[in-house]
């Protein structure tokens, strides 16, 4: 369902560096993502609407979604909730429209919302009850997203006793919604010439895990190719990638993969599943030396360092680490990680410039050695706003002192989240509204 919301068309945000080193503090203005999407500025509404209406959909939406509206309780007992043509919008859509409530009105589409489109329309509140003239029709507008997707591979497992079959994990991370059916037909695999199965995991919104199964290994190396295609549902995404499947009785060291978290870690991919009764200690060793705890799990070995690394390390891992039968590595494995910390910045996550319409008001951003952020806020009022507009876009700044006043700055300080891996970037969250009082019409 979509989420409610006050009037609250855009908030412009400015995120300025505080570095936990020198680094010059440099102003980072917020702008459109990648993916360079045109997100709608909600319509400027009369504050009179606010008589009748408490919270309504807006902006961003999921192809899937419901659109609400929830209205005062005073203009909910008078409405004709028999009324019906209600809605209309632009390009047309068909659908149904039920009350939730007392003062809530839904309207569900009867099919899914088009994507990388926007709607405009209006309810009208002259049907429900008398009104201002002024007032008669709501205006509303929605965006949905253009439809993308990433695919993402894990790493191989071994499936038997002996090592001699694989398992691959990967997912499907959907822009937008999906039915299961079409994010399936996005993916298919291959080993050699054979067509593999692959098992669906549905149960994460936008998100769709799939495992491959049945990756044999036999006398000589094989390439598993992993394609993904999204041109059937009229998605610009096409691509592959390819793994090597070492023969049997081959107990070789296939990859070693630092994994970044608050819990910093290393895991080790064998081709065969591994001892787990062998002693360790001195086989899988740092340069320089650091302390570890190593855990095995069939055929991946993971190091946990006691202390964070940081800079260029040596992993060195002994020929004498033995796979469930006894058999030993061919030769000893060595490969130089990279634990260097990245500089210190700021990155939007999402569109960043208009955000969703709710109580609260979250900010998302990605920071990297930082300790905290420092937030200013600029209000624009109703009575300058069509001033702004005549000089920028909604997105815009030119003149920005002339038309707004600042009404809060601060320092927020970076203690939520992953905080603690400061060398890495690590998702954070801001509520904007523990910092501003909520009005209608401001920009």
């Amino acid at each position: 369902m979509m989420k409610t919301a006050k009037f609250i068309p855009v908030l412009l945000v400015f995120l300025l560096l505080t570095s936990c080193g020198s680094n010059d503090n440099k102003p980072i203005r917020l702008l459109k993502n990648q993916a360079e999407e045109t997100l709608p500025a909600n319509i400027p509404l009369d504050k009179g609407f606010s008589e009748y209406i408490t919270g309504y959909t807006s902006g961003i939406v999921q192809a899937n979604s419901t659109l609400e509206i929830r209205f005062t309780p005073e203009f909910a007992a008078k409405a004709d909730k028999s009324a019906s043509g209600l809605f209309v919008f632009d390009p047309a859509v068909k659908g149904k429209t039920e009350w939730k409530d007392e003062t809530t009105l839904v309207f569900t589409p009867s099919r899914l919302l088009d994507p990388g489109k926007t709607y405009t329309g209006g309810l009208n509140l002259g049907k429900l009850a008398e009104v201002k003239e002024r007032l008669k029709v709501f205006p509303l507008r929605i965006q949905t997203l253009k439809k993308d997707f990433r695919v993402t591979t894990g790493i191989l497992e071994c499936s038997s006793a002996d090592g001699n079959s694989y398992n691959l994990h990967g997912q499907v991370a959907a822009s937008d919604f999906v039915q299961p059916a079409e994010a399936e037909s996005y993916i298919s695999a291959k080993l050699g010439r054979k067509n593999l199965d692959v098992t669906w995991d549905h149960s994460v919104n936008l998100v769709h895990k799939f495992t491959i199964t049945g990756i044999e290994r036999t006398g000589k190396t094989q390439e598993l190719t992993i394609f993904w295609d999204g041109s059937s549902a009229g998605v610009n995404q096409k691509g592959s990638t390819t793994i090597n499947i070492p023969p049997s009785g081959e107990f070789s060291v296939l990859d070693i993969i630092p994994v970044a978290g608050e819990s910093q870690r290393i895991d080790i991919l064998l081709s065969d599943p591994v001892d787990a009764k062998q002693e360790t200690d001195g086989l899988i060793h740092f340069t320089p030396s650091s302390e570890a705890t190593i855990n095995i799990s069939s055929n991946i070995i993971s190091i946990f360092p006691a202390n964070r690394l940081q800079g260029k390390v040596d992993l060195s891992i002994e020929s004498s680490i033995k796979n469930n039968k006894g058999v030993t590595l061919a030769s000893s494995f060595d490969k130089q990680l990279d634990f260097t910390s990245v500089p210190p910045g700021i990155k939007l996550e999402g569109s960043g410039v208009i955000l969703p319409s709710s109580k609260n008001l979250i900010f998302p951003f990605k920071a990297a050695n930082l300790k905290a952020v420092d937030l200013k806020i600029i209000r624009i009022f109703d009575n300058n706003l069509p001033y702004f507009l005549q000089e920028n876009d909604i997105n815009g700044g030119s003149s920005i002192k002339r038309f707004g006043r600042q009404v809060y700055s601060g320092r927020v300080d970076l203690v939520t989240g992953t905080a603690g891996n400061t060398g890495n970037w690590n998702l954070y969250t801001i509520d904007l509204a523990d910092y501003i009082d909520i009005e209608p019409g401001i920009l």
